[in-house]
């Protein structure tokens, strides 16, 4: 993340950005609404084959209230054949050599093939297997789901002690992960315009990111976002408590979020291509933001350069 360039933003300028980002993410999340307000617990009920009443008092009171799961059982078939056609096969990738090589080419090609098996399977790396088991199951019940990979950067901080006996010691940072990781976005967290011909057409691509204040305060530190402007909205979260459909989710695994302190604020990472830099150019080059909507204050924001 050298080489990332922040996006220079006079204070017009960035009020301005702050207001087309407002009424881009007002619209997405008007438009939406229905579909992940309405239509997802609805298909959420169906797939749990949960009864629309919890006691029944037709024909008589406490009369059977079984719902037989049939959305449920032919997903869960379906996720398994899925999930078989994708990993139980070997080379899990087929790596190709390109060029004039020797004789030693083909073993270079299984090597890579190796590899590639590896790092898409071990849970420190990419961690694949869980990645795509949550997608393939979302989409098949809702009919569409989101992966990203953002490139991150992960350490490990380890006390090191002199061993003189002197009881001095030394605080070292190792990097322990370094590159993608893939991770599946939550259906009714991903907005995008439904008038896009596909992905790739979509005008702005947003990730409502959903943080606790730890998180927040591990991205001020870091100086990931502006510690001052992480300062100002530390005060306004947006929840204090799960809504809807993170209540349904923590049913199903028989958890439940203690409503004692908790607090959540919804930071929207946005995608999208925007007059450089301060509107006096006709050149629109692709940047990515970090906005906080409720206290319209942007945390972060640079070009994409890839």
């Amino acid at each position: 993340m050298d080489d990332l360039i922040k996006v220079p933003l006079s204070a017009d300028a960035e009020q301005h950005l702050i207001r087309h980002l407002d009424n881009r993410i007002n619209a997405l999340q008007t438009g939406l609404k229905t579909l992940f307000q309405t239509n997802l617990p609805s298909w959420r009920r169906i797939y749990e084959a949960q009864p629309m009443e919890k006691t029944r008092s037709f024909p008589w009171q406490n009369a059977s209230n079984l719902v037989v799961p049939l959305a449920g059982i032919h997903c869960d078939t379906l996720h398994a054949r899925v999930m078989a056609a994708l990993f139980k096969t070997h080379p899990l990738w087929v790596a190709g050599i390109v060029g004039r090589f020797d004789a030693e080419s083909d073993e270079l090609r299984v090597a890579w093939e190796e590899f590639l098996s590896y790092v898409g399977i071990e849970p420190d790396e990419l961690d694949l297997y869980h990645v795509e088991e949550a997608w393939t199951a979302e989409t098949i019940r809702y009919g569409t789901s989101t992966v990203k990979t953002p490139q991150v950067e992960e350490y490990e901080d380890r006390c090191i002690p002199a061993g003189d006996g002197s009881g001095s010691f030394e605080i070292i940072r190792e990097t322990k992960y370094k590159g993608p990781q893939p991770c599946k976005i939550a259906f009714e967290d991903f907005l995008v315009p439904p008038s896009a011909a596909n992905l790739a057409k979509a005008d702005i691509k947003v990730h409502r990111i959903r943080m606790q204040k730890h998180e927040l305060m591990q991205r001020r530190f870091s100086q990931f976002f502006d510690p001052v402007k992480v300062d100002a909205i530390i005060k306004s979260p947006d929840r204090t408590s799960p809504d809807f459909v993170q209540q349904q989710r923590e049913r199903d695994s028989g958890a439940r979020t203690s409503n004692d302190g908790f607090a959540e604020w919804d930071v929207f990472e946005s995608w999208l291509a925007w007059r450089e830099p301060n509107g006096k150019s006709n050149k629109s080059p692709k940047i990515t933001i970090w906005y906080h909507k409720k206290s319209r204050t942007i945390l972060r924001a640079f070009f994409n350069l890839y």
